[in-house]
């Protein structure tokens, strides 16, 4: 009787060890999903910013007018402020009067 108790006793100590080993292995396997996908949402967040960058380089490349210029770099610095507070979540932090570049701002 003494044997079949002590059997029991070690079996459920067993599983609660198992199941608190378990657990703490699903926290931190959550823990690091969720790391991974953080990291992922900003890389992609970084990459379509670098690639509105190379666009705009390009097309201030192929504009040759110095008001044209002004223009299009206050239009991207937008589109760049936007795609970056989209991705990273902060859309309704949108200051349309934060945006606007100095109207004495010459282009190179």
């Amino acid at each position: 009787m003494l044997a079949s108790l002590l059997r029991v006793h070690c079996v459920r100590k067993r599983r609660k060890v198992l199941t608190t080993a378990l657990t703490r292995i699903a926290g931190e396997f959550k823990a690091t999903i969720t790391n991974v996908s953080n990291n992922i949402t900003l890389i992609s967040a970084r990459l379509r910013n670098l690639s509105l960058i190379l666009r705009i380089e390009i097309s201030l490349l192929r504009i040759r007018n110095t008001g044209q210029v002004n223009k299009s770099l206050k239009h991207c610095v937008r589109l760049l402020r936007l795609s970056s507070n989209t991705a990273t979540g902060n859309a309704g932090n949108f200051n349309q009067k934060g945006w606007k570049l100095n109207s004495h701002y010459v282009a190179p």
